[in-house]
């Protein structure tokens, strides 16, 4: 995963002094502090999910370059097969044509 939960408690814990300070000014001190654990847990959970996501999204884009790669390269072996196998053609001609020549002197004799 990307960052790890210390990016979450460490931003969780801005968000939510920011929303104690701005919360003391219309409430209680004690109110004001329920309502920063509030979004301290919320913010805690909304950059979890975040970072998920992230996470997710770079480990797709990393699979399908590895997928494109691993395909790419199977075309190439693909192709060098069948270059080995047209010169493997070529010389199995070149064996049969060899091979009559020498059945038909057998023949002849």
């Amino acid at each position: 995963m990307v960052g790890s939960v210390w990016h979450n408690i460490v931003l969780s814990t801005f968000i939510s002094v920011y929303v104690f300070l701005l919360s003391l000014m219309n409430n209680t001190p004690q109110h004001s502090f329920v309502r920063a654990l509030i979004v301290f847990v919320l913010a805690f959970i909304l950059t979890y999910g975040f970072r998920q996501l992230i996470t997710y999204i770079l480990d797709t884009r990393t699979k399908s370059r590895q997928r494109s790669e691993t395909e790419s390269m199977q075309e190439e072996e693909g192709s060098v097969q069948s270059e080995e196998l047209d010169d493997h053609d070529e010389i199995n001609e070149v064996d049969s044509n060899e091979t009559a020549e020498h059945i038909r002197k057998l023949m002849n004799e």
